[in-house]
Protein backbone atom coordinates (compact mmCIF):
# COMPACT_ATOMS: atom_id res chain seq x y z
CA UNK A 1 0.00 0.00 0.00
CA UNK A 2 2.87 2.38 0.83
CA UNK A 3 4.53 1.58 -2.50
CA UNK A 4 1.43 2.62 -4.42
CA UNK A 5 1.56 6.05 -2.75
CA UNK A 6 5.29 6.51 -3.30
CA UNK A 7 5.28 5.65 -7.02
CA UNK A 8 3.03 8.55 -8.13
CA UNK A 9 5.01 10.96 -5.93
CA UNK A 10 8.27 9.72 -7.42
CA UNK A 11 6.87 10.03 -10.95
CA UNK A 12 5.79 13.65 -10.30
CA UNK A 13 9.23 14.52 -8.90
CA UNK A 14 11.05 13.02 -11.89
CA UNK A 15 8.72 14.84 -14.31
CA UNK A 16 9.32 18.18 -12.55
CA UNK A 17 13.08 17.69 -12.60
CA UNK A 18 13.00 16.63 -16.27
CA UNK A 19 11.03 19.73 -17.29
CA UNK A 20 13.47 22.02 -15.41
CA UNK A 21 16.46 20.26 -16.99
CA UNK A 22 15.11 21.16 -20.45
CA UNK A 23 15.54 24.89 -19.56
CA UNK A 24 19.26 24.49 -18.82
CA UNK A 25 21.49 25.28 -21.85
CA UNK A 26 23.98 22.65 -22.97
CA UNK A 27 26.91 25.18 -22.98
CA UNK A 28 27.85 27.80 -20.34
CA UNK A 29 28.19 30.57 -22.95
CA UNK A 30 24.49 30.10 -23.78
CA UNK A 31 23.41 31.09 -20.27
CA UNK A 32 21.35 34.29 -20.20
CA UNK A 33 21.37 36.69 -17.28
CA UNK A 34 19.07 39.62 -16.58
CA UNK A 35 20.68 43.05 -16.93
CA UNK A 36 22.27 44.33 -13.75
CA UNK A 37 20.83 47.70 -12.82
CA UNK A 38 22.88 49.20 -10.00
CA UNK A 39 23.34 52.83 -9.20
CA UNK A 40 25.70 53.51 -6.28
CA UNK A 41 24.42 55.76 -3.50
CA UNK A 42 25.49 59.39 -3.45
CA UNK A 43 28.24 59.68 -0.81
CA UNK A 44 27.31 63.33 -0.14
CA UNK A 45 24.07 62.35 1.55
CA UNK A 46 25.95 60.21 4.11
CA UNK A 47 28.85 62.62 4.76
CA UNK A 48 28.99 64.24 8.19
CA UNK A 49 31.71 66.68 9.27
CA UNK A 50 32.50 66.15 12.97
CA UNK A 51 33.16 69.06 15.36
CA UNK A 52 36.85 68.18 15.71
CA UNK A 53 37.36 68.20 11.94
CA UNK A 54 37.33 64.58 10.72
CA UNK A 55 34.73 63.45 8.23
CA UNK A 56 32.42 60.52 8.96
CA UNK A 57 30.14 58.63 6.62
CA UNK A 58 27.06 57.46 8.50
CA UNK A 59 25.02 54.85 6.63
CA UNK A 60 21.99 53.56 8.51
CA UNK A 61 20.94 49.94 8.02
CA UNK A 62 18.02 48.96 10.21
CA UNK A 63 17.87 45.36 9.01
CA UNK A 64 19.82 44.03 12.03
CA UNK A 65 20.44 45.59 15.48
CA UNK A 66 24.19 45.84 14.79
CA UNK A 67 26.63 48.73 14.53
CA UNK A 68 29.88 48.66 12.56
CA UNK A 69 32.36 51.47 13.11
CA UNK A 70 35.48 51.69 10.99
CA UNK A 71 38.13 54.37 11.50
CA UNK A 72 40.85 54.86 8.88
CA UNK A 73 43.95 56.99 9.48
CA UNK A 74 46.95 58.02 7.42
CA UNK A 75 49.64 55.90 9.00
CA UNK A 76 51.56 52.78 8.18
CA UNK A 77 54.84 51.17 7.28
CA UNK A 78 56.05 54.17 5.30
CA UNK A 79 56.39 56.08 8.60
CA UNK A 80 58.58 53.42 10.29
CA UNK A 81 61.92 54.92 11.38
CA UNK A 82 65.05 53.35 9.89
CA UNK A 83 66.10 50.40 12.01
CA UNK A 84 62.61 50.02 13.50
CA UNK A 85 60.87 48.40 10.56
CA UNK A 86 57.67 46.67 11.66
CA UNK A 87 56.86 49.27 14.34
CA UNK A 88 53.63 50.35 12.60
CA UNK A 89 52.61 46.70 12.15
CA UNK A 90 53.07 45.76 15.80
CA UNK A 91 51.43 49.01 16.94
CA UNK A 92 48.45 48.38 14.68
CA UNK A 93 48.17 44.80 15.89
CA UNK A 94 48.43 45.64 19.59
CA UNK A 95 46.28 48.78 19.68
CA UNK A 96 43.06 46.78 20.06
CA UNK A 97 44.71 43.92 21.98
CA UNK A 98 47.03 45.59 24.46
CA UNK A 99 44.54 47.01 26.92
CA UNK A 100 43.82 50.60 27.93
CA UNK A 101 44.68 52.91 30.78
CA UNK A 102 41.82 51.49 32.89
CA UNK A 103 41.67 47.91 31.53
CA UNK A 104 44.33 45.26 31.17
CA UNK A 105 44.42 43.33 27.90
CA UNK A 106 42.61 40.44 29.60
CA UNK A 107 39.93 42.73 31.09
CA UNK A 108 39.35 44.39 27.72
CA UNK A 109 39.10 41.05 25.95
CA UNK A 110 36.69 39.73 28.60
CA UNK A 111 34.45 42.82 28.41
CA UNK A 112 34.33 42.70 24.61
CA UNK A 113 33.43 39.01 24.76
CA UNK A 114 30.65 39.76 27.27
CA UNK A 115 29.26 42.39 24.88
CA UNK A 116 29.65 39.99 21.92
CA UNK A 117 31.69 42.77 20.33
CA UNK A 118 34.61 42.53 17.93
CA UNK A 119 37.37 45.14 18.19
CA UNK A 120 40.15 44.97 15.62
CA UNK A 121 43.10 47.13 14.63
CA UNK A 122 45.71 46.84 11.92
CA UNK A 123 48.31 48.79 10.02
CA UNK A 124 49.26 48.44 6.36
CA UNK A 125 51.63 50.23 3.99
CA UNK A 126 49.85 53.60 3.93
CA UNK A 127 46.85 53.22 6.22
CA UNK A 128 45.92 52.21 9.74
CA UNK A 129 42.46 51.10 10.80
CA UNK A 130 40.45 50.35 13.90
CA UNK A 131 37.02 48.74 13.68
CA UNK A 132 34.33 47.83 16.18
CA UNK A 133 31.27 45.63 15.64
CA UNK A 134 28.65 45.30 18.36
CA UNK A 135 24.95 45.23 19.15
CA UNK A 136 23.26 48.61 18.87
CA UNK A 137 22.00 48.38 22.47
CA UNK A 138 25.65 48.46 23.63
CA UNK A 139 26.69 51.41 21.45
CA UNK A 140 27.41 53.85 24.31
CA UNK A 141 29.75 51.42 26.07
CA UNK A 142 31.30 50.46 22.74
CA UNK A 143 32.05 54.11 21.96
CA UNK A 144 33.61 54.52 25.42
CA UNK A 145 35.86 51.49 24.87
CA UNK A 146 36.81 52.63 21.37
CA UNK A 147 37.62 56.13 22.60
CA UNK A 148 39.83 54.76 25.38
CA UNK A 149 41.63 52.38 23.02
CA UNK A 150 42.42 55.31 20.71
CA UNK A 151 43.24 57.98 23.29
CA UNK A 152 44.59 56.07 26.29
CA UNK A 153 46.28 52.83 25.27
CA UNK A 154 47.95 50.96 28.09
CA UNK A 155 51.48 52.16 28.74
CA UNK A 156 54.03 51.69 31.45
CA UNK A 157 56.66 49.27 32.59
CA UNK A 158 56.74 45.78 31.18
CA UNK A 159 56.07 43.39 34.05
CA UNK A 160 55.09 40.23 32.21
CA UNK A 161 55.62 38.82 28.72
CA UNK A 162 53.17 36.34 27.29
CA UNK A 163 55.55 34.43 25.03
CA UNK A 164 52.74 32.77 23.11
CA UNK A 165 51.03 36.12 22.38
CA UNK A 166 54.33 37.68 21.29
CA UNK A 167 55.08 34.66 19.09
CA UNK A 168 51.61 34.76 17.53
CA UNK A 169 51.93 38.49 16.86
CA UNK A 170 55.36 37.98 15.28
CA UNK A 171 54.05 35.12 13.16
CA UNK A 172 51.00 37.14 11.99
CA UNK A 173 53.24 40.05 11.10
CA UNK A 174 55.50 37.84 9.00
CA UNK A 175 58.47 37.15 11.27
CA UNK A 176 61.62 36.10 9.50
CA UNK A 177 60.75 37.61 6.12
CA UNK A 178 62.98 40.05 4.30
CA UNK A 179 60.22 40.85 1.77
CA UNK A 180 56.44 40.42 1.88
CA UNK A 181 56.53 37.72 -0.78
CA UNK A 182 59.01 35.59 1.23
CA UNK A 183 57.59 32.67 3.26
CA UNK A 184 57.15 33.14 7.01
CA UNK A 185 59.89 31.38 8.94
CA UNK A 186 58.58 29.28 11.85
CA UNK A 187 62.02 29.42 13.45
CA UNK A 188 62.15 33.25 13.64
CA UNK A 189 62.62 34.68 17.10
CA UNK A 190 61.81 37.93 18.83
CA UNK A 191 64.53 39.87 20.59
CA UNK A 192 63.42 42.04 23.52
CA UNK A 193 65.85 44.64 24.82
CA UNK A 194 65.59 46.45 28.12
CA UNK A 195 66.94 49.91 28.86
Amino acid sequence: MKQTRILPLLACTVAALWSNAADIPDRPEKLKYPALNYSPPDAKQFRVALKAGPVAYVVPDRELPLVHISILVRAGDYLDPTGKEGLADITGYLLARGGTKSKTAEDLEERLAFLAANLNSTSADTQGSVSLNLLSKDLDEGFAILREVLTAPRAGTLRHVDARAVGNAAWRLGAGRARKEDPVSPSAGVLLRSK
